[in-house]
């Protein structure tokens, strides 16, 4: 129940933020992405308990890789408000072909 409550929500600031359709699967994507994350925080507790959790999580490399990561995964949604999933393939295309 708690996770349909964090997708509302997101969906709900994506609209508040434009009333297109992007919008909405920009504010669905980072709610699903909110629920990943907590997901993978449980297992990695319930994998490791909660002291080797924490010595992984605060590892430097561990530490670029999430930020690196989270950074990259915003940029992407934020790509596809403004472009077309057709519009992003022809410039990807472009980037790596030249």
């Amino acid at each position: 129940m708690l996770a349909v409550a964090v997708v509302l929500t997101f969906v709900i600031v994506g609209a508040w933020h434009g009333t297109t359709l992007s919008f909405v699967i920009f504010g669905l994507l980072h709610g699903f992405a909110v629920i990943v994350a907590t997901l993978y925080g449980s297992i990695l507790k319930r994998l490791l308990g909660s002291a080797r959790r924490r010595a992984f999580e605060s590892h430097r490399a561990t530490h670029a890789v999430s930020v690196v990561a989270c950074f990259h995964f915003v940029c992407a949604t934020l790509a596809l408000i403004n472009n077309g999933l057709g519009d992003i393939a022809r410039a990807l295309s472009f980037f790596f072909t030249g």
